[in-house]
């Protein structure tokens, strides 16, 4: 307060009112805002961002000409490494587009995996995660079908999206998961009691390939793409929830990932490698 005062009126003057000129500037943009715009300060229109309607502020206070606004999408230079997925997805000798391969993943969704229609799976079925199987057509049908999942979290919720045809491999289609639920009933398979806990797995990708007669070959569940979201413990699929309810299986593979002792020894002969 006074500090300041004493500071400006008698040693920086002329620095210091410009510095209250530009420090008010934000605030009265601010203050006149809620009557000059239907949308929040800041939050320009997808058209103005296209036409680069809107300068930069720094730039506009500063008197300095703004850099040119980024060219559109379809006249950038592809970066080196990214591949062009339509024109592969075209060249595929496969009987169904990707439209036609989502639409039947959709289907296979809502027969809770096939479990509901098991004549969606192929005879040379396969199953499997990051740690589980692989299982056949009727291994999958006898242990996965006896969780229940929607019987031990009434209000599950997979949130699946992003569903992609995959390029590499033709009949192959990729989605994500973001399952959240609250474990209310038991827990087929596990015995275990409803706990009410709230469950939060990590995203997840999924995967469902089709041979070319329609039918499921492979399903992949469980691959964690960001160990750090949720209350699993970095964990998916059904090894997450147990871990989320607080009864987490006894193994290592069903517990939270730790450093082993030698990748521990590793790193530690690799930190002292630096000193020399």
């Amino acid at each position: 307060g006074d500090d300041v005062g004493g500071l400006c009126s008698t040693r920086m003057p002329g620095l210091c009112k410009a510095a209250l000129l530009l420090l008010a500037l934000p605030v009265a943009a601010g203050f006149t805002a809620p009557f000059a715009h239907t949308r929040p300060l800041g939050l320009r229109t997808a058209s103005a961002v296209r036409a680069g309607a809107t300068q930069p502020r720094v730039a506009m206070m500063s008197g300095r000409q703004a850099a040119a606004p980024p060219a559109p999408m379809e006249a950038r230079k592809v970066p080196l490494g990214v591949i062009d997925e339509a024109k592969m997805l075209a060249g595929q000798d496969f009987p169904f587009t990707e439209q036609e391969l989502i639409q039947m993943t959709y289907d296979w969704i809502e027969t809770k995996n096939g479990l509901e229609q098991p004549d969606m799976l192929a005879e040379s079925f396969n199953f499997r995660g990051p740690v589980v199987g692989p299982f056949s057509k009727k291994d999958y049908l006898n242990t996965v079908g006896s969780f229940k999942l929607e019987d031990a979290l009434p209000d599950l919720n997979p949130g699946y999206h992003h569903f992609r045809a995959c390029p590499y491999e033709a009949g192959r289609v990729w989605y994500t998961t973001r399952t959240s639920g609250t474990q209310t009933g038991e827990l087929g398979g596990f015995g275990v009691k409803a706990t009410g806990s709230r469950v939060d797995l990590p995203p997840q990708t999924i995967s469902v390939k089709f041979n070319r007669e329609g039918k499921v070959t492979l399903f992949t569940i469980g691959y964690v793409m960001d160990n750090t979201i949720g209350n699993s413990g970095g964990l998916g699929g059904v090894f997450g929830i147990l871990y989320a309810v607080g009864m987490g299986l006894p193994f290592p593979e069903a517990q939270p990932w730790e450093m082993s002792p030698q990748y521990r020894l590793f790193n530690a002969l690799g930190k002292l490698r630096s000193f020399f």
